[in-house]
């Protein structure tokens, strides 16, 4: 479970509604009671009860037991409405970062709350100009930043078939605002004690037989 929502609301019906239905028990008890009653007296003798009488019961006693029905339906309905005021991951994961405090408000676009999976996965990207050298089932590996020592293989997943902008500029000469890159979508294998996380930049180096 990420997080409850006050639900204090909600759950201070359920009592009253568990008294409605003991109301509408005791009054389809009654009712049920008159409906045999009367139709023992139409079997003993039909004169002694009238059709219109006869209805009347009945319809008292239809009328309890519909009421039971949807006063039972009620508390089932609020009881269900119980389980949206605790929200769970859709995934099996981790909390990557949560800004919820308490008394909270949460927006459903906010992201004070952000949850990841176990697997984690490297977008590279691969300038414009290079795009033709990659080769999808080539060698790559990863460099932490400030530790070229500590690498790690990746394996490919996917390519992503459409050049886009590069939104992050690191200030290369041979960089510019328009700058285009080839997207490529590599997971990681975890390894014990190894530093990785989540949003960090690594360097990624992919091997190619092409000509350069």
């Amino acid at each position: 479970m990420l997080f409850e929502i006050d639900d204090r609301a909600k759950k201070v019906q359920i009592p009253l509604q568990k008294e409605q239905i003991k109301v509408a028990q005791t009054k389809f008890n009654s009712a049920r009671h008159q409906l045999k009653l009367i139709k023992n007296f139409k079997k003993l003798s039909p004169h002694m009860v009238t059709n219109e009488k006869y209805a009347t019961v009945l319809n008292a006693f239809n009328e309890a037991k519909a009421t039971l029905l949807l006063s039972k339906e009620k508390l089932k309905t609020l009881q269900n409405e119980l389980k949206f005021y605790k929200v769970f991951s859709p995934i099996d994961g981790i909390v990557l970062q949560s800004l919820i405090t308490q008394g909270s408000y949460f927006n459903t676009n906010s992201k004070a709350l952000m949850i990841g999976s176990d697997k984690l996965s490297i977008r590279v990207n691969i300038n414009e100009f290079d795009a033709w050298k990659f080769e999808p089932k080539s060698e790559a590996v990863a460099f932490i930043r400030g530790n070229p020592k500590q690498q790690i293989a990746l394996s490919y997943d996917y390519t992503t078939p459409l050049v886009v902008p590069k939104r992050n500029l690191i200030g290369l000469s041979t960089e510019a605002t328009d700058t285009r890159v080839l997207q490529v979508m590599y997971s990681v294998k975890k390894i014990p004690n190894f530093p990785l996380y989540v949003g960090e930049m690594l360097d990624v180096f992919v091997k190619t037989t092409k000509d350069k």
